[in-house]
């Protein structure tokens, strides 16, 4: 079945793609829905989250409160290699801002890039990473191009990159973008 909306279509790429997860980087930790879905999936996985925002740190750690496994991290994700060494099997991203916050406080194209480039570089052999490119805010078409171009520069050797669309839908949905490493032959 077509999924019909960007978070279902994400989540349904993971499925699909990704049995076993011991480390993932929720690199927008928002409300904390991405850290969530990996720990029902996956309830022994270990989750590195980070946001810029105290107040979705502690919206994610009330909703993850059950779980031992969860580390948020108040800082934004280009900074992820000064907490995370280890290779990682999935990171996920949606940019744009915090659902129900300041429309104001988005994620921005260098720091999205700075990012991505870390976490690839950690991303085991048929490790995941999507992301999720809201368009309707101011900046954010900005972030889609450089996150395009970044992904368009990969290594088809080292990364399959996949973009899909809701091409019907008004308001501009989010494009989904799947990401994964290949493995070394």
């Amino acid at each position: 079945m077509i999924e019909d909306n960007g978070i279902a279509l994400m989540r349904q790429f993971i499925l699909s793609n990704k049995k076993e997860i011991d480390l993932a980087l929720d690199l927008t930790l928002g409300k904390g829905e991405d850290s969530k879905f990996i720990f029902d999936q996956n309830p022994k996985a270990h989750v590195i989250a980070f946001d810029i925002q105290e107040k979705a740190l502690n919206l994610a750690q009330e909703k993850l409160k059950d779980t031992d496994c969860f580390q948020g991290i108040l800082d934004g994700h280009e900074n992820l290699d000064k907490y995370v060494k280890e290779p990682v099997d999935l990171c996920m991203m949606n940019l744009g801002y915090l659902p129900g916050g300041n429309k104001e406080i988005i994620t921005k194209a260098k720091t999205t890039c700075q990012a991505l480039e870390k976490a690839l570089k950690l991303l085991k052999e048929e490790g995941l990473c999507t992301i999720l490119a809201y368009r309707s805010h101011p900046g954010a078409k900005e972030e889609v191009e450089a996150v395009e171009d970044f992904l368009k520069a990969l290594d088809q050797r080292e990364f399959i990159v996949q973009r899909v669309e809701f091409y019907n839908q008004i308001h501009e949905p989010p494009i989904f973008f799947g990401i994964q490493k290949r493995k070394k032959k």
